[in-house]
């Protein structure tokens, strides 16, 4: 059995079911990782509890560490949109000398782009919506999403419990709905 020994440096869950956990942990002056079945009778559970990481506290970070993922990987979607809106400029850019609105009117047309794409936002919300229905990964990605709302964090246990147990996206909304508004 690993005994932490309050070297505990992150701890979350690795799959949608929530039934592996990766801790990374400090050994002297080196990071470690380890993963385990999350049960009732594992050693390596009870130990990490001890440490004060519960099941709650699991389910919270591996939504922050998902959402930390989702942020870093925008900001590298950022910033190869940007490198091809330069490289596009360049590659025009003698076409264009003479104006002096070059930037300008390459900015505007991908703004009209993003316009037009947001004109079909509720469309494609509903669809992707409705294909999530069906996806396990997506649902489990949906429940991280919503655990880290904060209305979500003060609602009471049996609500907590039961967007756990949940099994589509419409009972996860179900749900919501009755924290944002019947409440």
């Amino acid at each position: 059995m690993i005994i932490f020994e309050n070297e505990v440096i992150e701890a979350r869950f690795t799959d949608e079911g929530y039934t592996i956990v990766e801790v990374l942990y400090s050994e002297g002056d080196k990071i470690r990782s380890f993963s385990f079945e999350y049960n009732d009778n594992s050693s390596h559970r009870k130990a990490l509890e001890a440490e004060g990481w519960d099941r709650d506290k699991l389910i919270e970070d591996t939504a922050k560490y998902k959402k930390d993922s989702s942020s870093q990987l925008m900001q590298i979607v950022e910033g190869e949109v940007q490198h091809r809106v330069e490289s596009i400029l360049e590659k025009l850019q003698g076409e264009y000398v003479a104006r002096d609105n070059f930037r300008e009117e390459i900015l505007n047309r991908e703004m009209g782009k993003l316009k037009k794409e947001q004109a079909l936002a509720p469309e494609r919300f509903l669809k992707e919506t409705l294909d999530m229905n069906n996806d396990v990964d997506s649902l489990f990605k949906l429940k991280l999403a919503i655990f880290t709302l904060d209305n979500v964090k003060d609602a009471n246990n049996d609500i907590k419990k039961r967007l756990r147990k949940s099994k589509s996206v419409f009972e996860c909304f179900a749900i919501l709905h009755e924290i944002y508004v019947d409440q």
